[in-house]
């Protein structure tokens, strides 16, 4: 076999234009799945945030409607708000019944109790 000297190699322009829309095509893939990874960290947190907001309403209207003096301890992973029949929780919102003190809770583990006038506190543990 004997090559020609002198003679250059050729790419086609059909072969460029695959090899650049094998290219777009990773990178619209890769585009949705940090778009997708992104959805699912929100809906997690969304999550989390109902669920202390739930505890929290449930403890306070559990202590309401209880004659006990004990506490209860509870945990909560998000920043908490407690104000006017109120919960905020993150971007999560819900009510409670009953009366509690206004609080700003930050994550960590509380002490709810009722006081004297009987309304809910909250102690940091």
């Amino acid at each position: 076999m004997l090559l020609k000297i002198g003679v250059k190699a050729q790419v086609s322009v059909e072969m460029i234009f695959a090899i650049i829309i094998v290219l777009l095509i990773g990178v619209v893939v890769s585009v949705f799945a940090l778009e997708r990874n992104n959805e699912s960290a929100g809906l997690f947190e969304n999550f989390s945030s109902k669920a202390d907001c739930e505890k929290i309403s449930s403890i306070i209207y559990s202590l309401n409607v209880s004659e006990a003096k004990a506490g209860i301890v509870f945990s909560i992973g998000s920043n908490a708000l407690v104000s006017d029949g109120l919960i905020s929780v993150g971007n999560y919102y819900c009510d409670f019944l009953g009366n509690a003190q206004d609080s700003n809770l930050s994550a960590g583990t509380f002490k709810a109790s009722k006081n004297k006038q009987g309304v809910v506190v909250f102690e940091k543990q």
